[in-house]
């Protein structure tokens, strides 16, 4: 179930943002897209509801972010950064620093079809 969208702003830095549709009936449906967002742009990034996303840092960042919907984490899942099935083109430097969770994701094959968002 898909309960938000959200949108970013980046007030300080540069990231590169992974974007990954995983909404089964999406003709766009396993496609994926990086963005460099860079404060000095000034721009924001709509990311609609079952579109999976993460960002990697180029630069120390301050981000701010908001959702359509109160935050409840029923929709909170990952997916692993580096999945070969899903390949985002994140062409880091060096091996990223990941968190805990984030380093503990699922491969999207693991993820039954029938709990992506529609």
């Amino acid at each position: 179930m898909c309960i938000r969208d959200s949108y970013w702003y980046l007030a300080d830095g540069r990231i590169r943002v992974g974007l990954a549709d995983l909404r089964r009936s999406s003709p766009t449906f396993r496609q994926t897209q990086t963005i460099d967002l860079d404060a000095a742009d000034s721009r924001g990034l709509y990311i609609p509801c079952g579109v999976a996303h993460g960002f990697l840092a180029l630069t120390e960042v301050t981000l701010f972010y908001t959702v359509d919907n109160y935050y409840d984490g029923g929709d909170e899942f990952g997916l692993a950064w580096d999945d070969p099935d899903v390949a985002v083109a994140w062409r880091p430097a060096a091996a990223p620093v990941l968190s805990g969770r984030d380093a503990a994701n699922p491969r999207f094959a693991a993820i039954p079809f029938a709990s992506l968002p529609t």
